[in-house]
């Protein structure tokens, strides 16, 4: 999906949702194609759109399975001059997170183990797909629909010798990782190469 697409699809739910009515997902659809953006029966653009706006945007609440309401913060100015003689106007309230958003990684080890994190393997329902690593290394592909498919297992661990030894050429120090984005619209996830796991802190990188 293009970012602009994807955009304009948050930008119709948060309209859709503000009116401040519970609605269920097929109510949102409805409105998001009345206004012009076609969203195919099967596909998980729309699924994919309210999960990013929900971790975006705290006045969206997921009320029950495939139902939203849209609920509307107090102001945190007027909620604590309403309760202390302070003006915090120019503060900015912390919200409770224990955990940073998990990134989509593949982590590639000597031992030829490779493997998706939990993440990016929900993307691939099938637990199958076209790997492409590019000549230099430095990004690697999953296409969801590729022509020549291999199979990711359901715990998104395999062993592949073959980009161990290409990696090897290019003289790359395990472990690897890849940190990317889903495409939604291709059905493809492309990641760029980095030696640290952005989801681990670096004392447990060594872990695996």
């Amino acid at each position: 999906m293009t970012l602009s697409k994807q955009k304009r699809i948050k930008e119709l739910i948060v309209e859709c949702m503000k009116d401040g009515e519970e609605k269920s997902v097929d109510e949102i659809k409805q409105y998001i194609i009345l206004n012009g953006i076609s969203i195919e029966g099967e596909d998980s653009t729309l699924r994919n759109a309210l999960f990013n706006l929900k971790k975006e945007n705290l006045c969206l609440k997921n009320v029950a399975r495939g139902r939203y309401v849209w609920e509307e913060q107090k102001d945190t100015a007027e909620q604590n001059e309403d309760d202390t003689g302070y003006d915090f106007e120019d503060f900015i309230t912390v919200q409770s997170s224990a955990r940073k958003d998990a990134k989509l990684v593949i982590s590639i080890f000597e031992d030829g183990t490779f493997a998706l994190n939990a993440h990016l393997l929900q993307y691939f329902p099938k637990y199958m797909a076209e790997i492409k690593l590019k000549k230099d290394c430095s990004q690697l592909a999953l296409i969801k629909d590729g022509k020549r498919l291999i199979h990711l297992g359901k715990n998104g661990r395999i062993k592949n010798y073959h980009i161990i030894q290409i990696l090897k050429k290019k003289k790359k120090k395990f472990p690897i990782y890849y940190v990317g984005e889903w495409d939604d619209e291709e059905k493809i996830w492309i990641g760029e190469i980095t030696v640290n796991n952005p989801n681990r802190s670096k004392q447990s990188q060594h872990k695996g």
